[in-house]
């Protein structure tokens, strides 16, 4: 660099990568789009900084998110100015929880840990290095998504919700309570892109939406890692389209309204978590009050007629 130069206080220099001695400022080599190394070094040759990088993309810059401090990603330049700015994140979003695993899917270390799952809603990948999942509104930066973490155009993403950083770099700092809480998303920049609150949850079964990617969250059978609407879905009550159960949860009588979705006269069946009939009735037409005062407190799938409905769980306190 030329004698005199200096960089102001929190401020930004430009050198010019174009072998054009045009200038004082004009380095006499050219940056690779195919991908190089370039170093910072003092007047003693020791290398305060360097960064080396792979191939680029036209009018895309690689610049350190946060500004200064952060590592680096792929985005719109920003030139002589801060690098943060709003990366292209429309469209990811968070697609699936599950808080309590005991049969599921496993992680690296073979462990049935709870997870989870975003989902990019676009035709083209996102970056998302440096981005954030918490599970705590006032804290979203409590697990920063590590570099070189893409979700692919239409894809998934695990983040285990284990609090054990050291099985893998998609392993949070903190567990899900089953009990209920919130999931947040959000940008390098704390920027809230996504988030749900959920209540108490079910062993084993998930909190998803339906339709996939895009529609409210229901209680249904985890869809690790694929789309959501292979699942028949369950409400996360107390509704699931035209079909209604109120009040839910509940202690003795539920009211079952399905007005135009299910003829009179057409059977109903209360199932445990394993599938077996443990109550079940005649459907007295549009709306009709059933007694559960007699199943034991846990979570079962109430259905109208065989397939006529999906199944919606009630919860019995």
């Amino acid at each position: 660099m030329p004698q005199g130069t200096v960089i102001g206080a929190n401020g930004y220099l430009i050198i010019w990568a174009d072998n054009e001695a045009d200038g004082p400022l004009h380095a006499s080599w050219n940056v690779s789009a195919g991908g190089a190394t370039v170093l910072l070094s003092d007047t003693s040759l020791i290398i305060l900084d360097s960064i080396t990088f792979g191939a680029q993309t036209a009018d895309k810059a690689f610049a350190r998110v946060p500004n200064g401090t952060g590592g680096f990603l792929k985005q719109a330049p920003t030139y002589s100015a801060s690098n943060n700015i709003q990366p292209i994140t429309t469209g990811v979003v968070i697609n699936e929880i599950l808080t309590s695993n005991t049969t599921g899917a496993t992680d690296e270390a073979g462990d049935f840990e709870d997870w989870v799952e975003l989902y990019n809603n676009n035709a083209f990948g996102v970056d998302l290095s440096g981005f954030y999942v918490s599970d705590n509104i006032t804290v979203p930066n409590k697990w920063q998504i590590p570099q070189g973490t893409v979700i692919a155009p239409h894809g998934y993403l695990i983040v285990w919700a284990d609090d054990e950083a050291v099985e893998g770099p998609l392993h949070a700092t903190w567990k899900l309570s089953s009990s209920g809480e919130a999931v947040i998303f959000s940008d390098t920049l704390l920027q809230v892109l996504d988030s749900v609150t959920f209540g108490v949850q079910t062993e084993d079964l998930a909190y998803a939406r339906v339709p996939n990617g895009t529609g409210g969250f229901v209680i249904q059978a985890t869809t690790f890692n694929a789309n959501n609407d292979n699942v028949t879905g369950v409400g996360a009550g107390p509704e699931l389209a035209d079909f209604k159960v109120v009040p839910n949860p509940v202690t003795d009588y539920v009211w079952v309204i399905a007005k135009d979705v299910v003829p009179a006269g057409t059977s109903y069946f209360v199932t445990d978590l394993k599938g077996r009939n443990v109550l079940q009735g005649i459907w007295s037409g549009d709306s009709d009050r059933i007694s559960v005062s007699s199943l034991p407190a846990g979570t079962y799938f109430l259905r109208l007629g065989n397939g006529l409905t999906a199944p919606v769980a009630l919860i019995k306190l």
